[in-house]
């Protein structure tokens, strides 16, 4: 029982319909050169990992058969900082906002640090039908992925 709330709520091992929001906000605003690598690095996602009460979100490419993590290197942006702040979003509704930065690691999207507890804003998302008018998202983008730094 705990498993599968576990799973509802946070969506074990796939990225939840919270991080896809913010994702798929920042990929709006990236360039067209990048988002192919964009998006293939967010197919080849196949492990989050979530510290409690909702405060970061990571993403891991996990070999099935080791267990290890991997990561392709045809996939990584040319921008391959050790620590590049992507993007901040701001979610609003009603009288709540939720703050959230965007990590790239090496070249490759690796987190999702929320500034406070996402635990309602995940609950709030799985009921967005309701409240899409009401939702406002803003996204600023920091770092462009296309420039060559290592």
């Amino acid at each position: 029982m705990i498993n599968w709330f576990k799973k509802k709520l946070y969506g074990l091992n796939e990225l939840n319909k919270l991080e896809m929001l913010i994702l798929d906000n920042i990929r709006n605003k990236l360039s067209p050169e990048v988002t192919p690598l964009w998006d293939k690095q967010i197919r080849a996602i196949n492990k989050v990992q979530r510290l409690p009460h909702g405060v970061e979100s990571d993403f891991y490419v996990i070999d099935l058969k080791t267990g290890k993590p991997v990561f392709d290197d045809t996939l990584r942006f040319p921008n391959r900082t050790e620590e590049l702040l992507l993007a901040t979003t701001t979610l609003k509704f009603e009288s709540n906002k939720l703050d959230v930065d965007v990590f790239c690691v090496n070249g490759r999207l690796f987190c999702i640090i929320y500034k406070g507890s996402a635990l309602y804003w995940i609950e709030l998302i799985e009921s967005i039908d309701e409240f899409s008018s009401h939702l406002e998202i803003q996204t600023k983008l920091h770092e462009n992925l296309l420039l060559n730094k290592k």
